[in-house]
């Protein structure tokens, strides 16, 4: 008997299905999960049968939405537009964009949205770590909400001591970001612990400090 999901997807792995089916049948979040997985075990595991990205067009041209295109065959959703637009994603070149804030530290980039590989991770740990606690209380999550929208909406002030925040209070340790006392970060009016939802009306801008004082009480 399989006992849980990696072992199922060894299972698969060595009876000679591929990333993508492997994916939807495990529910995976990505191909990437099964090739780790793959390569951690010293298998191989082909990405995907000939011919899938034309089926992948052909469900776009029938009407599907691309959130559904990248649900049926269990790709990220900018993987399935640059197929459906004929692009083969692993020699896409990432687009340059306007000068920006990055969401995370507010460092000025022109890099998609992000302006280095540790705001995305920590961005990425900070999302997935909210949704997972989230999907399990079956609770709204606002896709649109940032740290710097955050910041915006609430004039860059910490709504516990009422003092501004600062975007420079941090350093870091090699790539690992660490935040000062008078950091931004997103707070949770009513703590997702609690019941709390990640919408625009259950969060505001704290000290990173305040932030974790406050901990899992609700202010009064």
């Amino acid at each position: 008997m399989i006992e849980n999901r990696a072992e199922k997807a060894l299972f698969l792995i060595r009876e000679g299905y591929t990333a993508q089916e492997i994916v939807k049948m495990c529910n995976y979040a990505n191909i990437s999960c099964v090739f780790n997985l793959a390569k951690s075990h010293g298998l191989k595991v082909t990405k995907a049968h000939d011919g899938l990205h034309e089926q992948m067009r052909q469900y776009k041209a029938e009407g599907h939405t691309m959130g559904e295109v990248a649900e049926k065959f269990g790709v990220c959703e900018g993987t399935a537009q640059l197929i459906c637009k004929g692009i083969n994603p692993q020699k896409a070149t990432p687009p340059r964009s306007e000068p920006h804030p990055c969401p995370v530290c507010g460092e000025i980039t022109d890099k998609p949205k992000y302006c280095s590989d540790a705001c995305r991770k920590k961005a990425g740990y900070i999302n997935q770590n909210t949704r997972r606690r989230l999907k399990l209380q079956n609770a709204l999550v606002d896709d649109d909400i940032t740290l710097r929208g955050l910041f915006i909406r609430d004039s860059g002030r910490c709504y516990i001591c009422g003092e501004q925040c600062d975007w420079e209070d941090h350093g870091y340790n090699g790539n690992h970001f660490i935040a000062g006392h008078y950091y931004p970060t997103i707070d949770h009016v009513v703590p997702l612990s609690k019941g709390g939802e990640h919408s625009w009306s259950n969060v505001k801008l704290a000290h990173f400090s305040c932030n974790s004082a406050k901990g899992a009480r609700i202010c009064g």
